[in-house]
């Protein structure tokens, strides 16, 4: 029970952090609209976009070694994952400050140079606190790491806004990056006192090697999935059409996001708990999903439920054709979630190979029933999104219990 109500309580802050993001975010969305002109607010997406496209070789899950790390073993894998994680960090550093000019002829605009050398310093700073947020969640400090996110990201919201309102124009969206990567840096070190030595354990790396390359896989085909409906809508629908899909993606995904993604973030910690003790991990995730469930499908169908009312008092009567599609988004993120939550389970059971087939699977279906929906509106696809989420969420459940049977049967 005292663990049933602590996984609750990791999850419930989580969410309070993720919310926190999503609120402070939607509006310096609208003062960004207001003190921006177009072509800066394109400009400052362009560059933010390309920053994070880069940003995804961090993706490699290399920190979740730290969590799923025997206790004999934890100061040594910490400390290669630090010189790893800043090594990589010097990567993506010059590989953005050398493409900087060529993106920025690609899009006709010379000051996207300016802006992405300096986003580049970001891939500088933040590898001086990665460790030590691992070691929270490793911890399941989820209160201080759920706060710590929410604030850092909070305050590069307000920072913008307010640099906006100041007259800094595109640069009212860059400089706060920088500020709330050193925010976060200096907070999380003061919260976990961690320190590096010059200690590589090469026979760690191996292992790190295979770890980081699935996970990578995995977090690049999640990332096409969640991008590829407004790549193909964007090239399907007129103007305004696509505006107004985009507007209800951020409206209807974006609490419903916040939710799960905090789910699936204390999630694994506990999985590896379970791991590290040989308790039964199906049993622990199917556990854990009935939870998590509870807590949060009531919050999302009821943002569902209600968007008809919300969304034209909220936002303006010109927004009101976008609530059904609220709607069907929102109720999208249920299965979704199931869906993401498995990749949870696979990495705390170390099976990469099985998390990334299902994956490849999906995504390239995912991808291909998109683009035939596409030609018969947003409102198809929407509801495609629901459809494919739910068969893969019962795909998804169906591999992880026959996982169990057939360990049973070792066992046995």
């Amino acid at each position: 029970m005292s663990e049933h109500l602590g996984f609750i309580k990791n999850l419930s802050w989580i969410a309070a952090g993720e919310m926190m993001v999503r609120v402070s975010r939607l509006v310096t969305t609208l003062i960004l609209a207001r003190y921006l002109s177009l072509n800066d607010y394109g400009v400052a997406a362009l560059a933010v976009a390309s920053a994070e496209i880069i940003r995804i070789l961090a993706s490699n899950g290399i920190g979740n070694l730290i969590v799923k790390a025997e206790d004999s073993k934890l100061a040594t894998i910490s400390t290669t994952v630090f010189w790893l994680n800043l090594s990589l960090g010097l990567v993506m550093f010059g590989l953005q400050y050398s493409l900087s000019p060529h993106i920025a002829t690609l899009y006709d605009a010379p000051v996207l140079t300016d802006l992405l050398r300096t986003l580049a310093f970001t891939h500088l700073i933040y590898p001086f606190a990665m460790v030590q947020f691992n070691l929270l969640q490793r911890s399941n400090r989820m209160k201080e790491a759920g706060l710590i996110m929410g604030l850092t990201v909070t305050a590069d919201n307000i920072i913008a806004a307010g640099l906006a309102i100041s007259g800094f124009g595109v640069w009212s969206v860059i400089w706060p990056k920088i500020g709330a990567a050193l925010i976060w840096v200096i907070i999380i070190n003061r919260r976990v006192n961690w320190q590096p030595t010059w200690q590589f354990a090469v026979a760690e790396l191996k292992a790190m090697r295979r770890y980081s390359g699935g996970v990578l896989l995995a977090e690049c085909l999640k990332n096409g999935r969640n991008q590829i409906d407004l790549f193909i809508l964007g090239r399907v629908l007129t103007p305004d059409l696509f505006g107004l899909y985009a507007f209800a993606r951020n409206a209807g995904l974006g609490i419903s996001l916040s939710l799960t993604q905090g789910f699936n973030t204390a999630l694994l910690p506990k999985l590896c708990d379970i791991q590290r003790a040989g308790g039964n991990l199906v049993e622990g995730y199917i556990g854990a999903l009935k939870t998590g469930m509870a807590f949060i499908a009531p919050i999302i169908l009821l943002q569902a439920a209600l968007a008809p009312i919300y969304v034209p008092i909220l936002f303006g009567q010109q927004w009101a054709d976008a609530s059904i599609l609220i709607s069907c988004l929102c109720v999208s993120a249920l299965p979704r979630m199931i869906f993401e939550s498995g990749s949870m389970f696979f990495r705390a059971s170390d099976d990469l190979r099985k998390e990334n087939m299902l994956a490849t699977v999906f995504t390239g279906l995912f991808c291909l029933a998109v683009a035939c929906a596409a030609p018969w509106g947003a409102l198809t696809v929407s509801m495609t999104m629901i459809v494919l989420y739910a068969l893969a969420a019962v795909a998804l459940i169906t591999v992880i219990i026959s996982y169990h049977q057939k360990l049973a049967r070792v066992i046995t």
